[in-house]
């Protein structure tokens, strides 16, 4: 096939074009076909052991969780940075910003897995 100015176009094989198209050599594509595929398992073995010991859909992976939900439904009820009911303020939430946020998702109706 020529070009423009009529000379010849040499272009690569068929199944190395798109590596030419996406700048990536066939080394890097190995390295993010086996990254992608170890995510993939890591996160096909954590589903798997969360539904096989649980009743629930899934297992949260960290208590930070938890307890911004508990912080959360507090804040909810009116009682905003307690843990428990009736308990003095406290800054034991990691984050700041979180808590309130689902406070509002609470307010608004919802609960579990419906805020996650």
């Amino acid at each position: 096939m020529p070009d423009d100015a009529g000379g010849a176009v040499h272009s690569a094989p068929r199944g190395r074009l798109w590596l030419q198209m996406i700048g990536a050599s066939r080394e890097q594509w190995t390295a993010w076909l086996a990254l992608v595929v170890m995510v993939g398992a890591v996160v096909l073995l954590y589903l798997s052991a969360s539904l096989a010991v649980s009743r629930d859909p899934l297992l949260m992976p960290l208590d930070d969780t938890y307890i911004h939900f508990q912080y959360a439904r507090q804040w909810a009820a009116g009682q905003p940075m307690t843990y428990y009911p009736g308990d003095p303020p406290t800054s034991g939430a990691t984050s700041l910003l979180y808590p309130p946020l689902l406070a509002l998702g609470y307010a608004a109706g919802f609960s579990g897995w419906s805020l996650a």
